[in-house]
């Protein structure tokens, strides 16, 4: 019999700040990882059990007078084999900033893949309201579906 491998992170922002263009989103604090490596010095999780993951993640968006002018926008990057590649991508725009953003999907991960949440334009910012509740605002998860 197969011995099943689970693969499972979450990991989560508390702290309110802005994050420049280009730039990973900061899920700082790990609530769990198992069979997999989520780093907290850069924000990446690596994959360490192949196969198929529900991803996701939420963050809220700039507060600011101007937010219909001045949307916010992200999107999921996998890394793999030192080439980088957009996998799904989100933005909020409103009349008022806190809107909370969020993009979940399903994907199939190799060995050594890293996963990514990236900031494109309009300065995604994490916790908005100083939030700290257990849900899934200002998260990034994954969970392997297929073990």
């Amino acid at each position: 019999m197969t011995q099943r491998t689970e693969a499972r992170f979450k990991a989560v922002n508390r702290t309110t700040n802005n994050t420049g263009n280009g730039s990973n989103l900061r899920y700082n604090i790990i609530v769990f990882n198992e069979g997999g490596t989520y780093n907290t010095s850069n924000y990446e999780y690596t994959v360490d059990n192949a196969g198929t993951y529900l991803i996701g993640y939420s963050h809220t968006k700039r507060f600011s007078s101007y937010a219909t002018q001045y949307p916010a926008y992200s999107y999921l990057e996998l890394t793999r084999g030192g080439i980088s590649t957009t996998i799904s991508s989100s933005s909020g725009v409103t009349a008022s900033g806190g809107v909370i953003i969020s993009n979940y999907s399903i994907h199939q991960f190799e060995e050594g893949d890293i996963i990514a949440v990236k900031a494109l334009s309009g300065q995604p910012r994490m916790n908005e309201n100083g939030y700290s509740g257990p849900d899934v605002k200002n998260s990034f998860f994954g969970i392997k579906l297929n073990y």
